[in-house]
């Protein structure tokens, strides 16, 4: 291989390497695959090379040193905690009751709608934008009504983005609307291929090598792409709801690595007793951006890293990953806030009497709630396990779903369950950060024609 093309295949890493965002569109999730290859097959003959050269197996010592030095460096950095941080969030209670209140000012009847986000990459952020977009514009009061969001993963970016397009206006069309449009697995596939190949032979940490900052930066620079005025995504988390606090509150929901807790990054702190889950704001600094929060939420395996947290001396607290691994629906925290709200009613007394209030819980969900009931074709010993492990995570979203179902018009007559689902019986809409033409067009399409969804239509009826 000549100088001139050891140089070109240098270019290129570097190139994409260092400026992910803007060039990684221009070669396609595909192309980026072909060139890491190439660069790779490079890489290669360079290590042939100087076996020939030295005698010795040169490989196997740079594979060895990889591994090793993973014990040694962990750069993707998030945050730290601080155990004796004054937490200044307001109440979960509180805050639930002064929106009751003013509510009640003009209302006799105040209806409550809380939504679970099903995560499910781009394809749960893509639906569940539209249809809070469809909702509020086919009813003005909806966005009135709504006071919490319980999201997951992919459901974590169409959330947020249905809440900062409350300062800037919604998309006039579902195909303008920022981030759910563009590229976002370029970036990240560039970032891992080639950031990541950099910091595997380091064995300290490089903060910019991170390549999760290239997720967050991915969602900054597409909202900025639409609303050029506006750093909602880079802003802090936490001072969203100081310059609207009309805002719905948030639980974005994680996991906890070390232990397999159920982690939740919300503008409310709350009882861990009634919502049994970590309280990661309770804690950790507030400095994360909105950016970062819904990265944490929705790192899918190996594409994304876990995020790292410290304590104050520098130490590992833990890792944060995917909310879907410990449960992909968003219900388990959202049945969890109803009834932590619905306790909070009943010690509402106005005028000697309890206010009357009504609950509508909505799932949000775009995954196939069965599995194939079908046994493995061979080695069914060896994979009985492995599919027995996922399967069951699979189902268990929708287990809450059906208690949460089953027992809210039980628990009170007045509060009901919904579940308005993105249908892919006739049309296959893959999970990733990269959608088709056609997967978008469906989805668009059926948004769109909501109004002819009986879920939604009796969701309305209720809601409203």
């Amino acid at each position: 291989m000549s100088f001139s093309a050891y140089s070109r295949h240098l270019f290129l890493f570097l190139m994409i390497g260092v400026w992910p965002i803007l060039f990684a569109k221009y070669f396609g999730p595909i192309g980026l695959v072909f060139i890491a290859l190439s660069c790779f097959t490079v890489l290669g003959t360079v290590f042939i090379y100087l076996k020939k050269r030295f005698g010795y197996p040169i490989l196997p010592i740079f594979l060895i040193a990889v591994v090793i030095f993973t014990s040694t460096s962990d750069n993707n950095n998030a945050g730290q905690v601080e155990i004796s941080k004054v937490d200044d969030r307001e109440n979960l209670g509180d805050n639930f009751e002064m929106w009751i209140r003013e509510r009640a000012l003009t209302e006799d009847t105040i209806k409550v709608s809380l939504i679970s986000a099903e995560g499910g990459g781009l394809r749960s952020a893509f639906w569940t934008y539209a249809v809070m977009r469809k909702l509020q514009l086919d009813n003005p009061d909806f966005y009135r009504h709504l006071y919490a969001i319980s999201s997951v993963s992919g459901g974590s970016v169409g959330t947020a983005l249905y809440c900062t397009e409350q300062f800037t206006g919604l998309s006039n069309q579902l195909n303008e609307a920022p981030i759910l449009n563009n590229d976002n697995l370029s970036p990240m596939l560039a970032a891992l291929f080639y950031r990541e190949l950099v910091q595997s032979i380091l064995p300290v940490d490089i903060d910019d090598l991170d390549r999760s900052k290239v997720m967050d930066e991915t969602f900054e620079t597409f909202w900025r792409h639409k609303h050029a005025q506006s750093t909602l995504w880079g802003d802090n988390y936490l001072q969203l709801w100081k310059h609207q606090k009309k805002l719905p509150a948030l639980f974005v929901n994680s996991i906890h690595v070390e232990n397999g807790a159920n982690v939740v990054l919300s503008n409310l702190k709350f009882d861990t007793t009634e919502i049994q889950c970590v309280d990661m704001l309770h804690f950790a600094k507030d400095n994360l951006s909105l950016s970062k929060v819904v990265g944490i939420s929705s790192r899918f395996p190996y594409l994304q890293p876990p995020a790292r947290f410290k304590n104050p001396d520098g130490t590992t607290w833990g890792h944060l990953a995917d909310g879907g691994y410990y449960e992909n629906s968003g219900v388990y925290t959202i049945y969890q806030v109803y009834l932590a709200l619905r306790k909070r009613v009943g010690k509402m007394i106005w005028n000697n009497k309890v206010p009357v209030i009504k609950f509508n819980i909505l799932l949000l969900s775009n995954g196939d709630e069965t599995r194939p009931n079908e046994p493995a074709f061979f080695l069914n010993e060896m994979s009985s396990p492995v599919n027995t492990l996922l399967n069951s995570w699979y189902t268990k979203g929708y287990s809450y779903a059906h208690i949460a179902r089953a027992t809210v018009n039980l628990i009170n007559s007045n509060d009901h369950f919904f579940e308005i689902r993105l249908d892919r019986g006739k049309h296959t809409i893959p999970l990733g950060w990269f959608l088709s033409g056609s997967s978008t067009d469906e989805i668009i399409r059926q948004a769109e024609s909501l109004n002819s969804n009986p879920a939604y239509t009796l969701f309305i009826a209720f809601a409203f």
